[in-house]
C-alpha cells in the first residue's frame, strides 16, 4: 500500500482507490476532520492560460537549518501561488511549521516499492486566508512542492511519486541543481517520530513536537 500526505482531512489514495480517514491525525495534531470529494482529488493536469506575471522570482523558506528556495509554478497553479505570495509578503507566518519528514530509501520507486517511509517533507501553511483551489496536477516529481487538496498543508517531494497520479496541485519546485536547498532539506530531522496506522494498514511517521520545525516564508 502507498500513503498520501495528509493531515486532519479525509483524502483519496490514488493507488488503492479508497478513502482514508485521518481522524487519528486530527487527534494527534489538533486538526479537524473534513471530507474531500474523491473525484475532485483526481482532476487531470491542465495548463493555466493567461496566468499573470509575478513580481518575484522565488519563494524562500527559512528554517533553523537554512533556506529552501522554491521556484513558483505560476504557469499551472496561479491561484495557489497568489495565496502563498500574500502570506510570504507579510514575512511572518505564525502557523508555518514542518511536522513530518519521511526519508527516501535507496530502493524507493523500484519494483513497485513506494514506502514506507514515504519520501516527503510535509508542513503547514495555515496562515493562508482562503481555501486554495485545486489547480495544475502533473505527476509528482522529485523537488515538486505540492498542496494537499482541501487543506492548507503542503509537502516537498524528496522522490518521484508516480503512485499518486494527478492527485496534488503542484505550486512550486526545488530545482535539482540547487544543492544548497537540498542540503538543508537533507539536514532536517527525520526522527524522533510517532507512527499512526490507519484502517487500511498504512503506517505514517509524524515528528514528535520537540523536533517539529517552524519556518518563515518570503519572496525574492
Amino acid at each position: 500500500p502507498t500513503a498520501p500526505p495528509m493531515r486532519g482531512c479525509i483524502y483519496a489514495n490514488c493507488v488503492r482507490l479508497a478513502l482514508l480517514v485521518c481522524a487519528a491525525l486530527a487527534l494527534a495534531f489538533g486538526g479537524g476532520a473534513a471530507e474531500i470529494d474523491r473525484d475532485s482529488a483526481f482532476v487531470g493536469y491542465t495548463e493555466k492560460a493567461g496566468a499573470s506575471s509575478l513580481d518575484f522570482k522565488r519563494f524562500v523558506i527559512t528554517t533553523s537549518y537554512g533556506e529552501i528556495r522554491i521556484t513558483p509554478r505560476n504557469d499551472i497553479s496561479p491561484g495557489i501561488v497568489g495565496l502563498i505570495a500574500a502570506v510570504a509578503k507579510q514575512e511572518k507566518c505564525a502557523t508555518c511549521r514542518f511536522y513530518r519528514h519521511e526519508p527516501a530509501s535507496e530502493n524507493f520507486g523500484q519494483n513497485g516499492f513506494y514506502g514506507p517511509p514515504y519520501a516527503l517533507l510535509q508542513g503547514s501553511l495555515q496562515d493562508i486566508t482562503d481555501q486554495p483551489p485545486f489547480e495544475g496536477s502533473p505527476v509528482v516529481q522529485k523537488g515538486d512542492v505540492c498542496l494537499i487538496p482541501n487543506c492548507k498543508e503542503f509537502f516537498i517531494a524528496t522522490a518521484a511519486h508516480e503512485e499518486w497520479g494527478h492527485a496534488h496541485s503542484v505550486w512550486g519546485r526545488v530545482e535539482e541543481e540547487d544543492h544548497v536547498s537540498w542540503d538543508v532539506i537533507n539536514a532536517m530531522p527525520v526522527e524522533p517520530f510517532t507512527t499512526i496506522t490507519d484502517g487500511g494498514g498504512i503506517t505514517t511517521r509524524w515528528l514528535t513536537s520537540n523536533v517539529t520545525m517552524p519556518f518563515s516564508i518570503k519572496t525574492e
